[in-house]
């Protein structure tokens, strides 16, 4: 999870594309403004360098600070197959394939949910509503989500 503060989010409607960010103030409130696209794509790019940057200390720099029984242990696992490598990425590929083709809605407030840990108190205060309409939405998002994903498995 990315220790960014900021969240950013696109809401369409009307067919209009708006662009907002929000964090948390000193007191706990979530703070929500309105932002243009340039500055929606340079957080967006600092989102991405972020991510690229704590996969880079993953796999290089973790590594550096691990004992030598540590790294011995690492050594003695096998590899993971090429086979497996293959049919994780394809996992992974229809996950977010079934994530994208949710309601936007729903996909943003499953999103909110899994990809940036906010609570449904947090995502409600967000979108000015009660709990209730963002925990139904969420939980009819991973119902739908385990559905197509065990259609994928029962073809396979």
């Amino acid at each position: 999870m990315s220790n960014n503060i900021y969240r950013v989010r696109v809401e369409n409607a009307n067919g209009e594309t708006r662009y907002y960010t929000s964090f948390v103030d000193g007191d706990g409130a979530i703070r929500e403004t309105e932002i243009s696209y340039e500055v929606y794509l340079a957080l967006e790019g600092c989102r991405k360098h972020e991510k690229r940057q704590i996969n880079f200390i993953d796999r290089h720099v973790e590594q550096a600070d691990l004992s030598e029984s540590q790294l011995q242990e690492r050594m003695a696992r096998l590899p993971i197959s090429l086979e497996l490598l293959v049919e994780n990425q394809e996992q992974a590929r229809r996950l977010y394939a079934v994530i994208d083709s949710l309601p936007e809605t729903q996909r943003r407030r499953f999103l909110l949910s899994h990809e940036d840990g906010l609570t449904y108190k947090q995502i409600a205060a967000l979108e000015n509503c009660t709990i209730m309409p963002i925990q139904r939405s969420i939980i009819g998002a991973e119902v739908k989500i385990r559905e197509k994903i065990k259609k994928f498995e029962n073809r396979g």
